[in-house]
């Protein structure tokens, strides 16, 4: 996790590459950023939580770990990660949209994706915009900063992951 991000809570979200073909390249990826994020944020002392646009197997529902200090949450939410299923629920941007409700005021979300729409920007804006800090952790090479207006990107190849 860069040294900027130092959120006071975290929120790690992540969503595969593209369905079907490409589920298996990324799924795998984006779990294991989100296990290491999940890991910086709950040694340093943070709130850690995490909402994934994924489910649990016989499960329809998001997976959804409010933030929490709670000496067992690095656990859940490795546990919870160590089960996903790599199948979006939703589109990234209308599980945040959904999810932002949910959020404690001000958190500091850090979304973990390969994929970086100009819906998933729209949305990322607001939610800036609503008081949220966010980092985004984009998985790939193609990645464009040039599109993110501002908000912090932190770029992971295949070959770092």
């Amino acid at each position: 996790m860069p040294a900027s991000a130092s959120p006071k809570s975290t929120a790690c979200t992540c969503t595969p590459r593209r369905p079907a073909r490409s589920l298996a390249i990324w799924a795998i990826p984006a779990i294991t950023v989100a296990a290491s994020l999940a890991n910086a944020a709950v040694e340093n002392r943070h709130l850690a939580g995490l909402y994934a646009n994924t489910s649990l197997p016989n499960s329809d529902q998001p997976i959804r770990i409010p933030p929490s200090r709670n000496p067992e949450q690095l656990t859940l939410i490795l546990e919870a990660l160590a089960k996903v299923l790599p199948f979006p629920i939703a589109p990234l941007e209308n599980f945040l949209a959904a999810e932002s409700g949910r959020l404690p005021w001000g958190a500091t979300l850090v979304i973990v994706s390969a994929v970086l729409s100009e819906g998933l920007l729209s949305t990322l804006l607001k939610l800036r915009d609503a008081g949220h800090r966010l980092l985004v952790t984009a998985l790939g090479d193609t990645v464009s900063t040039d599109t993110m207006a501002g908000i912090k990107v932190w770029h992971i190849s295949p070959s770092e992951i």
